[in-house]
Parts: structure tokens; sequence; C-alpha cells
């Protein structure tokens, strides 16, 4: 729990992040761009395996990232694990919100990328009911994307409300991310980035409900930022 944190943790907030995701080193040596272009797009009907030829033209050519290229971005449903003092613990979907630090993450990769001209949510209203990697490259098509990141978001929250002073909130959260390559279907790029915030409630918060997910929309930003780093080095 939050109150055994010793005090010299207790700021406004407290934030560490760490990454693991796709080197470039891969796709950018020599060997590779030597390779022949995959031209075959490689999505597969539900129980079906990839072929032998499929295999050895996934294992043997390559996809073309160094044009300019477009990302649709598509987060996908937002998980959190709020546990209380009781140490009930509860498990329930946030509604996406866009924040001022997602815009500030996403223009980072512009600024670091120069393969990546142009950066796009995909809106709510355009997502498909069965939000499959198959369909979600169809919506991606249709905004002339050449790459398509799926961000898969999942919180865990802890808190702690006092009488005699402010309450507290720490939230880690955890993101699961892969790039599309929306010709091909190939995967070059994967991250799981994590973040986590430890705020203390202040004059702003409406509610203790607005404040707890406050710490968990912080908590997601500094997991967003490292994985906008992550991108934009990819991609650099």
């Amino acid at each position: 729990m939050i109150k055994y944190i010793s005090l010299y943790m207790s700021l406004l907030l407290l934030s560490a992040c760490s990454s693991m995701s796709s080197q470039n080193d891969f796709h950018q040596n020599k060997a590779y761009q030597k390779r022949k272009s995959l031209k075959a797009a490689f999505f597969k009907n539900e129980g079906q395996n990839y072929s032998e030829t499929q295999i050895k033209d996934l294992l043997e050519k390559k996809i073309n990232l160094n044009k300019p290229l477009k990302i649709a971005v598509v987060k996908l449903g937002h998980e959190i694990q709020q546990t209380y003092m009781s140490g009930v613990t509860e498990n329930r979907q946030l509604q996406q919100t866009a924040t001022k630090e997602n815009v500030k993450a996403f223009k980072s990769i512009m600024n670091q990328a120069s393969r990546i001209k142009d950066i796009s949510f995909v809106p709510n209203f355009m997502m498909p009911e069965e939000p499959s990697i198959r369909n979600l490259r169809d919506v991606a098509a249709l905004m002339q994307a050449n790459l398509l990141l799926v961000i898969l978001s999942q919180t865990d929250a802890d808190f702690d409300f006092h009488f005699h002073k402010k309450n507290e909130a720490k939230a880690q959260a955890t993101l699961e991310s892969i790039i599309v390559d929306v010709k091909t279907g190939v995967i070059p790029f994967t991250s799981i980035a994590t973040g986590t915030a430890l705020l203390n409630k202040d004059d702003s918060d409406f509610s203790n409900k607005e404040f707890r997910i406050r710490t968990i929309i912080a908590a997601e930003d500094n997991a967003l930022s490292e994985l906008a780093q992550d991108i934009g080095n990819y991609f650099k």
C-alpha cells in the first residue's frame, strides 16, 4: 500500500519509465536492404496457417520502411485494475482520453524520425466492431497510412484515503504495442513500455473518482512518452 512508501516519495508526482522494444538494426543493415521486396499481403483467415512458400517469403524478403511514412494510431480498450483499502480488486474499462501529453508524445516522434511525416489517431466512430488486425488494416488503408500502430493499455492502481492529510494514489501503466506494415501485414516493431505516477489529491480534483482517473492517466502518459521515444529511435 502507498502508506508504506517512504516519505520522500510523497511528492506531487513520481514517475518512472521503462521499455523493451524492437531495434532498427535488423531492418537497416545492408544484407536486409539487398533483399527483394514483399509484394503479397500476409493476412490469413482464422484457423489457417501460412504455407511453406509464404513463410519462406516472410523470412527472405523485405518491407520498405524508408519512404515518407504516415502512421494511423489505434488505442484499444484500456483495462484498469483498481485495489482499495479493503483489499477488494476491481477490473473495469476506462474511456480513452486524449491528453496534451498524448499530443506532445506523438509530435516528438516526428521530431526524432525524419521518415515519419504524419501521425493520425483513428476516431472511435471509424473503429470496426471487431478490431482484428485485418479490419484495422482496412481503416488504416482508408486513411492512406503506411503503418498501423496498435496500443493496448493496462493499468494497475492503488489508492490510500486519509482523514487528516491529502489522499494519495499510485498507478502503473503498461502499454503493449505493435506497428503493422499496412501493405503486407508484417510487424517490424513491437514494444512494451511502462510508466508510474504517484499523486496527492489537490483542489483541482472534483471528486476522489476524478483524482483516481487523473493518476491513472498520468501513469499512462509517462509510458506513452517512453513508447514515443522508442518509435522515434526506430524510424530515425
